[in-house]
């Protein structure tokens, strides 16, 4: 290895026609008959060159790999033809790079019994992994055209029983690897992980643990910001929301009409939601509204919503000032509870970031319902409750109207938001 120490030079020196890159160390992976092209293995900062084993930290992928799913010699092989058949929803080819029972207990020194149970487990692990990508894939953008590989790291050698491998130690494993990949054109970045690649008998590299994908991948598939963007429009969304259209609501409070004793006429309380501006950002719009009041003792109010083709999340101040950076977007959806996940599925739930889980702020009820307002007759509508510290509330949701009912189930004071006008532009 060739390093050059650039000391200093004078005013009349030639400038160089290039930057001075940093200390560059090469070398073929291990196993691999020839250096592969594209690739550049970057010492880290203090790292020795000439110490085994090479600690160098990533390798460039300066183009997408070009799977060919053939037998993986080199783990850098197999990471690159893994993403890649994740990526185009090969299921065929991925599961190529698993290993069989009989492979698993001759490569692992297990059971027959035991390497059975280990290869399904990561077979059903895998196929789980690839579902992220290829879920509702032919209502989205195609992946390979969006993702680019960034940084693939492999994982430090070791030996079969999991230990460091030293200078004369026959390399079979590597734990902790991994290749981030990014939304073309932007910096959003997410991260592919190996746990750990095993060499099988052969001498073909497979997967000794499933591949798993950063959250905010998920995320970014859940909330279909790769989704074709017309899906939000008008004709096509379950909440049209265009500049100008406008929900009228009246609002009662059972328990308190004029026959109930002590009954005194209380202030107007209906409310108009009017959508006052739409920011398309593309994969995701911010939707503002007014909600003006029927009581002319109180003032207007301005809220948000994020839309995105499958989320509706509420969007604070914060949201709307940030609202354009794709990477802030998918850290407020992982973490913010959407008021709705499209499209509604009779008895699903979800909490924060959208997701089904224990803690479920929202729930959608398995019997469709009649709604009957001063607006309209609505069959079919959408249940969808959750508990305050108010009480028991639902919301009654019909596609391709929007909310037509509020309700409030409270011990002290009910409340009921009935539609009484709408208006819905293109």
């Amino acid at each position: 290895m060739v390093v050059a120490l650039v000391v200093g030079c004078s005013p009349s020196s030639a400038p160089p026609e290039a930057p001075l890159r940093p200390l560059l160390y090469t070398e073929s992976p291990r196993g691999a008959a020839a250096v592969i092209p594209q690739y550049e293995e970057w010492m880290p900062r203090g790292g020795d060159p000439t110490e085994y084993p090479s600690e160098f930290a990533t390798s460039a992928v300066t183009e997408a790999p070009m799977a060919t799913g053939a037998p993986s010699l080199t783990p850098e092989a197999l990471a690159l033809d893994v993403f890649a058949a994740l990526v185009s929803g090969d299921r065929e080819r991925l599961l190529a790079h698993t290993f069989s029972a009989e492979q698993l207990a001759e490569a692992s020194r297990m059971t027959p019994d035991g390497a059975r149970r280990e290869a399904d487990a990561i077979v059903e692990a895998t196929l789980a992994t690839l579902a992220v990508f290829t879920t509702d894939a032919e209502q989205r953008r195609g992946l390979s055209s969006l993702l680019v590989p960034g940084q693939l790291e492999i994982g430090r050698p070791r030996r079969r029983d999991g230990r460091p491998a030293e200078r004369d130690d026959a390399v079979v494993m590597h734990w902790g690897s991994s290749l981030t990949f990014t939304l073309r054109g932007t910096d959003v970045e997410f991260e592919l992980r190996l746990p750990n690649l095993l060499v099988d008998e052969s001498g073909e590299w497979r997967l000794r643990a499933a591949p798993t994908v950063s959250s905010s991948f998920v995320t970014y598939r859940a909330i279909g910001l790769d989704r074709l963007p017309e899906l939000m429009d008008t004709d096509h969304a379950a909440l049209p929301l265009a500049v100008g259209s406008y929900w009228q609501y009246s609002t009662r409070r059972p328990g308190l009409e004029p026959t109930a004793p002590g009954y005194t006429a209380p202030a107007r309380e209906g409310y108009r939601d009017s959508v006052l501006e739409v920011s398309d950002h593309g994969t995701h719009r911010i939707v503002t509204f007014r909600r003006t009041f029927e009581n002319p003792n109180e003032s207007s109010q301005r809220f948000s919503y994020l839309v995105t083709p499958n989320r509706v999340y509420p969007c604070t101040s914060e949201c709307v000032r940030r609202g354009s950076a794709v990477a802030w977007v998918l850290g407020y959806a992982e973490r913010t509870t959407p008021l709705l996940v499209l499209p509604l599925t009779r008895g699903a739930g979800w909490g924060a970031g959208g997701l089904d889980r224990r803690d479920n702020s929202y729930r959608v009820q398995m019997e469709p319902q009649t709604v009957s307002v001063p607006a309209g007759i609505f069959d079919g509508a959408y249940e969808i409750t959750r508990s305050t510290p108010q009480g028991r509330q639902s919301s009654f949701f019909s596609p391709s109207i929007g909310f037509v009912m509020y309700r409030t189930d409270a011990t002290l004071q009910s409340r009921v938001d009935e539609l009484v006008d709408f208006r819905i532009l293109p």
